[in-house]
Formats: structure tokens, sequence, C-alpha cells
């Protein structure tokens, strides 16, 4: 969200999975300024893609492009599915949504190990010391 040329991000409690100990606690709504935390954000990037870092990252960035399952994970650890319901209907109103924009694009193909290894030397030997 955009407010007076500033960058805001937003966290809803009802974005939060239903049953889960942070909903208890977390205010109905939090807006962080971008400008307070993008300097930490760069640091934390950056971090991930330090030498010590790199294989662990790499190989999360590679397990990431599996299906999600997060609602599943939530029922398994005892959430009430109907708890879930407006949830799931936003989220495949997002994927109708997302479905119609991408008809007629080229389907993407996975990233293996060597393409991101390369994509990190690639940012690497661009980013200015």
């Amino acid at each position: 969200m955009i407010r007076k040329e500033e960058v805001y991000y937003r966290c809803m409690a009802r974005t939060l999975a239903p049953g889960s100990a942070a909903l208890a606690e977390h205010p109905r709504t939090v807006n962080l300024r971008e400008f307070d935390i993008l300097e930490l954000a760069n640091q934390w990037l950056g971090n991930l893609f330090k030498q010590e870092n790199v294989d662990r990252t790499v190989a999360a960035l590679v397990a990431s492009q599996g299906p999600e399952r997060r609602l599943q994970a939530a029922i398994e650890a005892g959430v009430d599915p109907a708890a879930l319901v407006e949830a799931i209907n936003e989220a495949q109103a997002q994927r109708a949504a997302a479905r119609a924009e991408l008809d007629g694009a080229a389907p993407p193909t996975a990233v293996g190990e060597a393409e991101v290894y390369a994509m990190v030397d690639a940012w690497e030997t661009s980013v200015p010391r």
C-alpha cells in the first residue's frame, strides 16, 4: 500500500491460520513503513548469499518450488477445517485470477541447483563492493 509517496506493508490478523499461537496476541492490523525495515531486510538477504550460507539458501530455493501445503498442514495440526473456509475461498479466487492472467503463457520450468548457483555467482559479480 502506498501512502503519501511512502510504501507500507500491512499484516492483518485475519490472514493468520485460525488457532495459530500468534493469533492470540496479534493486533488486528499492523502497518509497517518500508523505509524502516529496508536496510535490515537488505542485510538479511545479503546474508543468505554469503559463502557460508549459499548452499543452504540454494537448497531452500530449489525445494520451495514444490506444491503449497499450508492449509493441509494446518488441518493436520488440528485446525478445524470449517475455520479455513474464508482462507480457502480467497485462495481459490486469487488462483482463478492468476490462472486467467497466465493463460496462453509458456509454462515455467523448474530451476535446478546449478542454475541457482549460476544466478548467485552472476549477482555477486554485479554487486559493487
